[in-house]
């Protein structure tokens, strides 16, 4: 499997501390040499779930209020530079909010700060 495609496991630490329990095809685990991802088939006592691009873009709320305001959450630019690297941000009207070269933690980030903030109602990650 390609790490690539998924969360970082940092990333996965955080959605999962955060609370986020969503559906996957694949999972970090500790083997003997360290963390890796395998696909979800293989069952493992202790794993972290590591999410795709697509199943976190599915959880985004179309948009949050804050403060009155409502925000668009799938507002993210991507821009690819020199060197293989790329930088994915999301942005509100009063500047960047954060920004990541893995476009899978980078969704997991927006997410992670929808779900700290509840900032919409009715919104439960997950459902």
């Amino acid at each position: 499997m390609n790490p690539l495609n998924y969360t970082t496991l940092e990333a996965s630490k955080r959605l999962m501390e955060t609370g986020v329990k969503l559906e996957t095809d694949a999972v970090w685990f500790e083997s003997l040499t360290g963390w890796i991802i395998a696909p979800l088939s293989n069952r493992y006592e202790e794993s972290i779930p590591a999410y795709s691009f697509s199943t976190l873009w599915r959880e985004l709320p179309e948009s949050i209020v804050v403060d009155n305001t409502t925000y668009k959450c799938k507002h993210l630019t991507m821009e690819k530079m020199g060197q293989g690297e790329s930088t994915i941000a999301y942005y509100r009207p009063n500047g960047l909010v954060f920004e990541n070269i893995n476009p899978c933690d980078a969704l997991a980030d927006l997410l992670v700060w929808v779900a700290e903030r509840d900032m919409r109602k009715n919104f439960v990650i997950g459902e």
